[in-house]
C-alpha cells in the first residue's frame, strides 16, 4: 500500500542537515530549517531556494500561509520573520540568550512558542501583542 509508515514516497536533497520542517497546507512546498539557513523546496520539482540565514544553525521553522510568512528559530536564540512575497526579512527578535531548539505556532496564530537548550519554554506578551498588531502572527 502506498504511503504506509516507513515507506519513502519522495526524496529531496538539501546542502546541509535538516533540523526542522513544515509543509505548506497544499503540499506544494516544504520549508526546512537547516544548518546553513532556511530553505523552501518545491515538492513537484525538488528545486530548493535559500530564503534566510541565522547567525548559527536554523533549528525550527513554521509557515504562516495566509500571511505569506515563514518564521524561523536558530541556535543564535533569535526568531526571524521572512516575507515570502517580498523575499526579505521583516523582523528579528532575540528570544533567548541560549539556542532555540524548536518553535511552534498555535493554531489560532495568537502565540508563538520557542524552546531553548536550557530546557525552558517561553513567549513574550509584549512581542506577541506587537506582532499581532503588525499582522505578523
Amino acid at each position: 500500500m502506498s504511503g504506509e509508515l516507513g515507506e519513502r514516497l519522495h526524496r529531496w536533497m538539501l546542502p546541509t542537515a535538516v533540523l526542522s520542517v513544515d509543509v505548506a497546507p497544499d503540499g506544494s512546498q516544504i520549508y526546512a530549517a537547516c544548518m546553513d539557513g532556511v530553505y523552501r523546496v518545491e515538492t513537484a520539482t525538488g528545486v530548493s531556494e535559500k530564503l534566510d540565514v541565522h547567525q548559527s544553525y536554523a533549528s525550527g521553522v513554521v509557515v504562516v500561509p495566509d500571511r505569506d510568512l515563514v518564521i524561523s528559530a536558530g541556535y543564535d536564540g533569535a526568531l526571524q520573520w521572512f516575507d515570502l512575497a517580498g523575499k526579505q526579512r521583516l523582523r528579528r527578535v532575540v528570544a533567548h540568550p541560549f539556542w532555540s531548539w524548536q518553535l511552534a505556532l498555535a493554531p489560532d496564530r495568537k502565540r508563538l512558542a520557542s524552546v531553548t537548550g536550557q530546557y525552558l519554554a517561553g513567549r513574550s506578551e509584549e512581542h506577541t501583542s506587537e506582532l499581532q498588531s503588525r499582522g505578523l502572527i
